[in-house]
């Protein structure tokens, strides 16, 4: 019986050990729980910090940078020398500028004004002007403007030669 008295006391050992060593595990693991209960909070203030007006900025930006890069890799990748394209789009730009004042003077002539000396004579301030997507606009406005011009050309020689059809007759 004696025998039987201390292995149960053993056992009984054993099992408050491993009840103590899991109850030391639980503490831990509570502790751990908090930790991360904590830390995932302080991660849901940041996300909500974070200025979503902010980061559309910087993602429009990143997405006009990254339009500008394709231009110029779509450039390199045709063998343009990229010098000679630096050195002919300050013209581009004068030109697409004289195309537009071309274009309004067009439009005040069809309209039946006035074109002043100043407006026939006028030519802006040319400036430095290096920009791949300034040239890209500056020749999508002189493709629109000369279409514009092509109209109006059109729309005169179609009164004209009514005018002349009238008169013949």
């Amino acid at each position: 019986m004696q025998n039987l008295k201390e292995v149960f006391k053993q056992e009984k050992n054993i099992v408050e050990s491993k009840l103590k060593m899991y109850k030391e595990k639980h503490i831990q693991d509570q502790k751990k729980i908090i930790e991360l209960e904590y830390e995932n909070a302080k991660l849901k203030r940041k996300i909500e910090e974070y200025d979503t007006e902010d980061i559309v900025n910087k993602y429009t930006e990143l997405v006009s940078e990254n339009i500008d890069i394709r231009q110029k890799l779509d450039i390199i990748s045709k063998n343009i020398d990229f010098y000679d394209l630096a050195l002919i789009i300050p013209d581009i730009h004068q030109i697409s500028i004289q195309i537009h004042q071309l274009l309004i003077i067009m439009q005040n002539l069809k309209a039946g004004k006035d074109i002043s000396l100043k407006m026939m004579l006028s030519h802006e301030e040319r400036y430095d002007c290096n920009s791949s997507r300034q040239a890209v606009a500056d020749v999508a406005c002189v493709k629109k403007d000369l279409n514009l011009i092509k109209e109006i050309v059109s729309d005169y020689h179609a009164e004209h030669l009514g005018f002349e059809v009238c008169l013949t007759q």
